[in-house]
């Protein structure tokens, strides 16, 4: 049995980037062959790897001092916000209705979802309408903006670099739509279209 474990074959070490053909015993043009498939396979692999690093886009939204993100796949788009209807306010951050493609939608103040309301009126700025299944839209003071943001090393799944536009290098808060609305699911308002100015 000791003979037959030291005539044994040792175990190929040479990793899953090293395996294969030996270079040394193939034909020059099998060689060159190998060395461009290996070098399309360290391309592929780089590339994905700052695909990943890079992220994501994100609607960037300024409140305050602050930056937010908002995930792009659930924005519809964004247009002034100028016109709205009354709404019977049983939410702090509900600040009216808005006719959103023949159907009404309840309006949020971003700025009050995420606690920096203040005491003044939320009127004017931009009106962010979100896609489906979301039936709602935000109000934001100031114009926001696409941008690409990376993920920060061991900050978790809410902090990112923004890489791109006005706020490049700068870090925002990313937001979760569902949890955003969450509170506001039991909001009681006008559904009718009386009183509700179309934008």
């Amino acid at each position: 049995m000791a003979e037959k474990a030291r005539k044994r074959a040792p175990p190929d070490k040479r990793g899953p980037d090293r395996a294969g053909p030996d270079l040394a015993r193939v034909s020059p043009a099998r060689r060159r062959a190998i060395l461009r498939e290996r070098e399309r396979a360290l391309a592929s692999r780089s590339e994905t790897r700052a695909e990943a690093a890079r992220g994501r886009r994100v609607l960037v939204c300024a409140v305050g001092a602050n930056l937010y993100g908002l995930p792009m796949e659930q924005v519809a788009r964004i247009k002034p916000f100028t016109r709205w209807g009354a709404a019977a306010a049983r939410h702090p951050a509900l600040v009216g209705l808005v006719a959103d493609g023949g159907r009404v939608a309840p309006v949020f103040d971003l700025a009050r979802l995420v606690g920096a309301g203040g005491a003044e009126a939320a009127q004017g700025g931009w009106l962010v309408l979100l896609g489906p299944p979301h039936r709602a839209a935000l109000r934001i003071a100031d114009l926001p903006a696409a941008a690409e943001v990376e993920a920060l090393d061991g900050a978790g799944e809410d902090r990112a670099r923004v890489l791109s536009g006005d706020h490049a290098d700068k870090i925002l808060v990313m937001l979760s739509v569902e949890a955003l609305l969450a509170p506001t699911h039991t909001t009681s308002h006008r559904s009718t279209s009386s009183g509700v100015h179309a934008p």
